[in-house]
């Protein structure tokens, strides 16, 4: 016998043989008691943190994808599933991981990591004050004539402000007790506050009774199963409550918390996402630019770096100057497409990444190049020896820095720009990170409280990046390292303050 690793080569046919008997198994059972049960599943309690990863949720809740939108659906069967078939299906989930795709059936092994954390890092933390303080800072003080403001109160039928408040109203009923069903009479001790209509504008918004859910999962789906389902984020996130007799089923409580805390900039961007974005990619902006004054570093924004090169082009939003050094740092509103996180093609991800990623790096050159040749006399807008590239997300991209986006996904785009601007200083890759919002907002406190500077940060980041010893997955991995996740900017939790202290009014003694 040969001593050589035979290594199993991928085969779509042989995954979806793996998940016919799955689907075969859970035919035998009432759908409605396989549903359940996989709820009672998630739902039963843990000593340990590690112990609900060890559930596999992101698994269990595409088993109930698969229940809900399968053709033979059946709740009129008399025959409930018990636990030890619920562990045999289970096992069967868990036993497709052989015939998915492994990381050797990726063009980069980056686009394996990048899956797996689309896939299962939303399970890894609780509900996030940030990106909920986040959300009033970005939305409940614009205009109420504005755009934004009048599309969602269309389409939800209610204020932002208002749903912000009942949404927090309906995590306190969730956190503490273990609770996966939170009873109709939760919502009566807020009746002082919100009238009927906008707690059941809310509850309209984020749950539905579980045969409308079947319904909207079965309009979105191809019928087609494909290993890239394997790794997807679950479509439950936009639906993280089920209408019951009883109340409002959680399908899981860190999906819930993932709706809510994205909730409006998701509802909008489905209802039109040119429209939308046209919108609030100023107001992203705008924020980006709170952070980058809160640290008290000097800058210059994107109207007076085109005004003073004197060109109409777009350029980058913001030049940070830093230990003599220009921190480029652009924001993009955006959020990778379903085929950008589950592929597992180099080009796939490329193609997703060209309005954000690709499209700053692009800018961020040209303003070295401006630079180079314009004659200004400018105490922050000039040339300088080194240079660096922050793009900030709205949501993850998993991108990592330049050196790792090169060679997993855009090399050919980034040599073609490097030889447009040949003869031009170069942003060096290891010197562009990418990051969302959550990690700027954190980097920013670190710096304003003097726990790391800008470079600083950027250069540790990078001595820890170039050894894969010590190299990090997201920029996330080492702001924990040079503070606490607690690590807030003021703004945030000004912001949150009122908001908790009105809740806590509200439900007192309740």
């Amino acid at each position: 016998m040969s001593d050589k690793l035979i290594f199993k080569q991928f085969n779509e046919s042989e995954y979806y043989s793996g998940y016919k008997r799955i689907r075969n198994k859970f035919r035998k059972f009432n759908s409605l008691s396989v549903i359940l049960s996989c709820f009672n599943y998630l739902h039963k309690p843990t000593k340990e943190g590690i112990d609900e990863l060890q559930k596999l949720p992101w698994m269990v809740l595409l088993l109930v994808k698969w229940v809900l939108i399968d053709d033979e659906f059946n709740i009129e069967s008399e025959r409930a599933i018990n636990d030890k078939q619920l562990n045999e299906l289970l096992q069967g989930m868990h036993d497709l991981g052989e015939i998915t795709r492994l990381p050797s059936d990726f063009e980069h092994h980056i686009l394996f990591f990048r899956s797996i954390a689309y896939q299962q890092l939303i399970y890894q933390h609780g509900y996030s004050i940030s990106r909920f303080s986040r959300q009033i800072l970005l939305f409940s003080d614009l205009p109420e004539n504005s755009l934004i403001h009048s599309k969602f109160k269309e389409l939800v039928g209610l204020d932002i402000s208002r749903f912000l408040e009942i949404s927090l109203v309906t995590v306190a009923g969730f956190i503490g007790e273990r609770n996966n069903i939170l009873p109709f009479k939760w919502y009566d001790n807020v009746l002082d506050e919100y009238s009927r209509d906008e707690v059941a504008a809310f509850l309209e918004a984020v749950s539905m009774p579980i045969l409308a859910l079947r319904e909207k999962l079965r309009l979105k789906d191809t019928r087609r199963r494909s290993a890239q389902e394997y790794f997807e984020q679950t479509p439950l996130v936009e639906t993280p409550l089920i209408q019951t007799d009883q109340g409002f089923l959680c399908v899981y409580p860190n999906i819930l918390y993932r709706c809510l805390e994205h909730f409006i900039y998701d509802k909008l961007r489905l209802w039109n996402s040119h429209s939308f974005m046209d919108k609030f990619g100023p107001i992203f902006e705008s924020y980006v630019e709170k952070g980058i004054k809160y640290t008290k570093l000097p800058y210059i924004a994107e109207s007076e770096i085109r005004n003073s090169l004197s060109t109409s082009q777009k350029l980058v939003d913001f030049i940070v100057v830093d230990y003599n050094a220009n921190v480029f740092i652009d924001a993009k509103a955006v959020e990778m497409a379903y085929q950008g996180k589950v592929s597992h093609l180099s080009e796939v991800v490329k193609g997703k990444s060209k309005v954000s990623v690709i499209k700053a790096i692009r800018q961020s050159h040209d303003v070295i190049k401006h630079l180079e040749y314009s004659n200004i006399n400018h105490s922050i807008l000039k040339p300088r020896k080194r240079n660096y590239l922050l793009v900030i997300t709205f949501k993850e991209l998993y991108l990592g820095n330049g050196r790792t986006f090169y060679e997993a996904i855009g090399k050919d785009e980034i040599d073609s720009i490097h030889r447009e601007y040949d003869g031009y200083p170069n942003i060096r890759l290891e010197d562009m990170y990418f990051i969302t919002i959550d990690e700027f907002d954190i980097f920013m406190e670190l710096i304003k409280s003097k726990k790391i500077g800008l470079v600083e940060g950027i250069e540790k980041a990078k001595k820890s990046d170039k050894d894969v010893r010590t190299m990090k997955f997201d920029f996330n991995l080492h702001l924990m390292e040079w503070g606490k996740h607690t690590d807030i900017p003021e703004y945030l939790i000004q912001k949150s303050e009122y908001m908790f202290n009105k809740l806590k009014i509200i439900l007192k003694d309740k």
